[in-house]
């Protein structure tokens, strides 16, 4: 086949776009007919506004998101039905997917997507044979999408549970005594944190000094919470230098040191690849010998939402340091420790070898898309796709 058999239309000669509806008395607590608002299912309506197939696009709001709908449904008034007779739907799907709709936003505030605007993107269009064979080969990618995210989210259910049992009853206990902790195994001890773990505070170096700054220590800041909760933190965003840390009270704290955020996104934590130094926004544990630093990571990853309940303040949530202070541990014997932090690793293990597959299948999403649907790479009608993902 030549790109001379594609076609460029604009959307208009290829679908209907009809105005969702605000569901006034429809809503019911649960049906068969699902409630749809710009970002999913919001509810139920107890009678469907279209019938499926359709894409369903934002109007108001989220803009950006298009959803297949294979269901007889209800769609709000902040959202578009499209239906077509002239084309394969689900390729259209995909097309108006890859399409970057946040272009055709007009508002200054909430985003808008105007209809005529939308029925006004040109398209280029292959024969309804291509059609039906590039929406194939994306619905396989889609497929072992959904397949990797149900694996990564059964895997974290699992950890959970797992970190419920080992962190309160341990492994192949049979008798058990009652503590602050609740029932807990009979050659467990409990005590303060700071009788097991050395804590120490961060601090910032003065910003005023550029001899304290661009350096080579990594320095754990309110910017590097979302490098937090995944095991170690090997990088930052800002780096001291040995001057930053002798002129404040900033400590080089050794690798392998606990830190645990105690303002703004509380309760995050993670363990140190390398020697860092934090600010003042953390709390860091060098654990000693009856404490071993994994352990200490999972606890305080299996009691994050007590930071998260005890935090104070209306616009900065904080942790007092009473807090830290009086906080206490359950504390198994350390080959017991070291044990139960194998486990849990080895699940982390195995959900992070699933998130870097879904990064590849959905980065190989994104570069069929961009070639299958311009016509850069043609698919051959005659043959069975094979997507290797």
């Amino acid at each position: 086949m030549q790109i001379s058999e594609w076609t460029t239309t604009i959307l208009q000669d290829l679908c209907n776009i009809e105005y969702g509806k605000a569901p006034s008395d429809a809503r019911v607590e649960f049906s068969e007919y699902p409630l749809y608002g710009t970002s999913g299912v919001t509810g139920y309506a107890d009678k469907p506004l279209f019938q499926a197939p359709l894409i369903m696009v934002g109007r108001k709001g989220t803009i950006n998101k298009p959803i297949f709908i294979e269901h007889d449904c209800w769609i709000i008034d902040t959202a578009y039905g499209l239906f077509t007779e002239n084309a394969d739907l689900k390729w259209l799907f995909y097309f108006i997917s890859n399409y970057d709709l946040s272009r055709l936003n007009e508002a200054t505030g909430v985003p808008s997507l105007n209809r005529n605007n939308l029925y006004n993107i040109e398209v280029p269009v292959p024969p309804l044979t291509e059609q039906r064979k590039i929406a194939d080969i994306l619905t396989t990618v889609d497929n072992a999408i959904s397949k990797t995210e149900a694996i990564i989210e059964q895997t974290e259910r699992v950890k959970k549970g797992l970190m419920q049992q080992l962190l309160t009853k341990g492994i192949g206990h049979l008798k058990f005594k009652q503590t602050d902790f609740g029932e807990i195994p009979e050659n467990w001890g409990v005590c303060l944190l700071d009788e097991v773990a050395l804590r120490k505070s961060g601090h910032t170096p003065d910003k005023k000094k550029s001899n304290y700054w661009s350096g080579d220590i990594p320095w754990i800041s309110l910017k590097d919470t979302s490098r937090l909760d995944n095991r170690f933190i090997d990088e930052t965003t800002d780096y001291t230098t040995t001057d930053g840390i002798n002129n404040s009270s900033a400590v080089l704290l050794p690798e392998g040191t606990v830190v645990i955020s105690r303002d703004a996104t509380v309760g995050k934590s993670g363990i140190m690849r390398y020697p860092m130094a934090t600010s003042q926004h953390f709390i860091n544990y060098i654990c000693g010998d009856r404490l071993f630093n994994w352990y200490l990571y999972y606890d305080l990853q299996y009691r994050k939402q007590l930071f998260e309940r005890i935090a104070v303040g209306s616009t900065i949530k904080t942790i007092g340091l009473q807090f830290f202070k009086e906080l206490k541990v359950a504390v198994p014997p350390i080959e017991e420790q070291k044990h139960i932090s194998q486990i849990l690793n080895s699940m982390d293990d195995k959900i992070d070898k699933e998130i870097l597959k879904l990064s590849k299948i959905q980065t190989l999403k994104k570069g069929l898309m961009q070639v299958l649907l311009t016509g850069k790479v043609r698919v051959k009608v005659d043959d069975p796709e094979a997507v290797n993902t």
